[in-house]
């Protein structure tokens, strides 16, 4: 089994642009995925609801 460099990518035009477009979604999803948090649900059940 050969190993792959997963770091390859890093720091490409497409990487860096990607980053700049997801960074200002980090916030909220984190609120959302903490307002989900009841020590009930598993994070499966969480990921699940928040698709």
């Amino acid at each position: 089994m050969d190993i792959q460099d997963y770091s390859r990518g890093r720091d490409n035009a497409n990487s860096k642009l990607a980053f700049q477009q997801v960074k200002v979604m980090i916030p909220k999803m984190q609120d959302r995925v903490l307002n989900e948090v009841d020590g009930v649900s598993s994070t499966l059940d969480i990921a699940n609801k928040l698709g």
